[in-house]
């Protein structure tokens, strides 16, 4: 968002300003009118998919929402699953009347039947749990299962490269040890 609208940029981080002008230096014309047509939500397979948090927000942070402002999203909209990242943390939350959250430690999780779910698949790079391997995940709406995926790459050639095209310290250190402080 704050690649294409100015206006985001005054919710960033100073740091996280200094790192979008320096990718902003590698971005092709192409690349930018590619970004600034993305859809900020799509529907698939009757999932919600959304970068920040269900409805439609590409800035909030599930983890930094109160209880009831989960709660909240559940009731006011009528998706069965939500599929968001923006936190870098891979996290489960399920509601049937009750709200429960999950690990997503395991590599392959079985969707509970009747519950509505928040999937927060993390970031395939810099991820924040404490493992520094590149993760995904895959939803199988069939089986409505979603799988955990993990892979060990180069980080400390992905370090040097951060670091050689002007990129800060922190971002290479991150790859290292899969946590932040942000």
């Amino acid at each position: 968002l704050a690649v294409v609208d100015r206006d985001a940029r005054g919710d960033l981080s100073p740091l996280a300003v200094r790192s979008l002008e320096q990718t902003l230096k590698y971005l092709s014309a192409a690349s930018l009118l590619y970004i600034k047509n993305l859809p900020s939500v799509r529907e698939m397979e009757g999932a919600l998919l959304v970068h920040g948090c269900p409805p439609d927000s590409p800035t909030t942070y599930l983890h930094h929402m109160h209880l009831s402002e989960i709660r909240e999203i559940f009731a006011a909209t009528q998706f069965d699953s939500a599929f968001a990242g923006h936190s870098h943390r891979l996290m489960l939350m399920r509601y049937d009347e009750k709200l429960e959250f999950a690990s997503l430690r395991q590599e392959i999780i079985q969707l509970r039947p009747g519950c509505r779910h928040i999937v927060n698949v993390g970031s395939v790079g810099q991820p924040r749990d404490g493992d520094p391997h590149a993760k995904y995940v895959i939803w199988d709406s069939f089986r409505n299962t979603l799988e955990i995926r993990r892979i060990a790459y180069d980080i400390a050639r992905t370090a040097l490269l951060i670091r050689e095209r002007g990129f800060l310290q922190r971002d290479a250190e991150r790859l290292f040890s899969g946590t932040c402080s942000d």
